[in-house]
């Protein structure tokens, strides 16, 4: 009986067992925040009862780290983070940052300082490739500023950057009993034969960048912070540019970028003018929030263009957004344009 009461006990101790846990917050330039203010939730794990959940409030030391202990069994489900002159961060498990069904106490994040917002032209671009406006193995321009492809493809005036799509079959995704049977479907009947192969067939996908000057490039941003409201640094670096870029993609995948959390994002210079030793004398700098793409004959991304020369910075501020909503949108270039209001 006392071995018993012995292995009870002992098996008491062990499901109260302290776990501890511990965050750092850091800046952009992973410099530690003191004093930042944290509301942390924690779950037990296969347990949806609320009552089961545990709620800490607390602030970050001097040297930006904050460590509490937990039972053994639970694990983080969210954390907010904010202080004044930063941007908040809301990290949850679906966002990066922390997957509470991974065993792991220790947690970086980075919350980036408010430096200075400012009026951007931001929007989200979403161009369905076609024959008559968007044209595959063909080199389409896009103006940041107009937010539209240039002439003939749009309405844009000035090439920030070029776009060149292209794309083969792989192969049908469907038998030819399905194929058969969609030919004869009235409604399928309707589509083009072009669209028709797009919808019953596996594609492989090219997607090409270039610019039109000297100087102008892309280059890939790793730092990234979807779980805040500024997931990007907040300025654009000084050199480093590429002047060309490819992604190749498949409808098949395996895609690149399985959440949010793996989009690095990148930035541009462009409308660039050289001194005549070779220095860049004059450019505009933009930054491409999340996946740059062209998959399911989608190009797709969604940028942040700063139409003052030489200022890096691409923090858009509350309500400045330069481009406005258009009413009467068409089911052309303006349908997939949506505005973009975080920063």
């Amino acid at each position: 009986m006392n071995k018993i009461l012995a292995v009870l006990f002992l098996l008491i101790a062990l499901s109260a067992k302290a776990a501890e846990f511990k965050l750092r917050i850091v800046d952009e330039s992973d410099r530690p925040i003191s004093n930042a203010n944290l509301r942390i939730v924690l779950d037990r794990q296969n347990d949806p009862r609320d009552s089961s959940c545990q709620l800490v409030e607390d602030k970050t030391g001097a040297d930006g780290t904050f460590t509490f202990s937990a039972k053994a069994d639970m694990s983080l489900s969210r954390v907010d983070v904010s202080k004044d002159g930063f941007y908040p961060c809301l990290i949850t498990d679906t966002q990066d940052g922390i997957y509470s069904r991974e065993p792991k106490q220790s947690y970086t994040f980075g919350m980036p300082r408010r430096h200075r917002p400012t009026s951007l032209h931001a929007r989200k671009v979403r161009a369905y490739s076609n024959p008559s406006q968007w044209p595959e193995n063909t080199w389409l321009g896009y103006d940041f500023e107009k937010g539209a492809f240039v002439s003939p493809h749009g309405k844009g005036e000035i090439t920030d950057i070029r776009f060149h799509l292209s794309s083969s079959q792989d192969g049908p995704r469907v038998t030819p009993e399905e194929m058969a049977s969609d030919r004869a479907n009235p409604d399928l009947r309707k589509l083009t034969e072009l669209d028709f192969a797009r919808l019953h067939n596996d594609w492989s996908y090219t997607l090409r960048v270039a610019f039109p000057e000297p100087g102008s490039g892309i280059i890939a941003e790793p730092r990234n912070w979807p779980y805040c409201q500024l997931r990007m640094p907040p300025f654009a670096p000084e050199a480093g540019y590429a002047p060309t870029f490819e992604m190749k993609l498949s409808s098949r995948g395996p895609f690149p970028h399985a959440a949010d959390r793996d989009y690095p994002g990148y930035f541009l210079r462009t409308r660039v003018k050289l001194a005549p030793d070779g220095s860049v004398a004059s450019a505009h700098y933009t930054k491409i929030v999340g996946s740059l793409e062209y998959v399911h004959h989608l190009l797709s991304f969604t940028y942040y263009y700063n139409p003052v020369p030489n200022d890096r910075g691409l923090e858009l501020a509350p309500g400045k957004n330069v481009f406005k909503w258009r009413e009467g949108v068409t089911p052309n270039e303006e349908y997939f344009d949506f505005l973009v209001s975080q920063p």
